[in-house]
């Protein structure tokens, strides 16, 4: 009995103490680390280009709102055509979640985005996506203002 366990300890040094299979290993343990922290770069630059898209459609649809004869509309347009170029289909997620609004007594116009992307990972909360935009009325002074702005 003591030489058959003599034996399997030998044996066992021999092919765990080798460096047989050892790059097989490295690569095993490895790979789905790297494809791990890939999947999370990605997810991360998928987030960062939604903000810059979102803060440069919002900043384009307010300014296309805020030029001398632009409308709301124009705006609405601008930012959706912002969001369908740098998104493709994604855009449409967006959809109802951005506003421009024209403020009267402030001679200017106002605009927000706020969205959320999930995170695709249990426990983790969404990732926000929001952005905004003022801007006055291009050549807004018929005369002087009744109150100081």
């Amino acid at each position: 009995m003591k030489q058959i366990i003599s034996r399997i300890a030998d044996r066992s040094k021999e092919v765990l103490g080798g460096q047989r299979g050892q790059g097989y290993v490295e690569f095993i343990i490895s790979w789905p680390l790297y494809m791990f922290l890939g999947l999370i770069l990605g997810i991360f630059a998928w987030w960062w280009w939604n903000n810059l898209l979102a803060a440069t459609a919002i900043s384009d649809g307010v300014r296309y709102a805020a030029v001398e004869g632009g409308t709301i509309g124009s705006g609405y347009t601008e930012v959706w055509e912002d969001l369908a170029a740098g998104l493709g289909g994604f855009a449409t997620d967006y959809q109802g979640k951005y506003g421009i609004v024209r403020m009267e007594p402030l001679r200017s116009v106002e605009g927000q985005i706020s969205h959320s992307i999930p995170f695709p990972w249990p426990g983790f909360s969404p990732l926000r996506v929001e952005a905004s935009s003022f801007q006055r009325w291009e050549r807004f002074y018929p005369g002087p203002p009744d109150r100081w702005e």
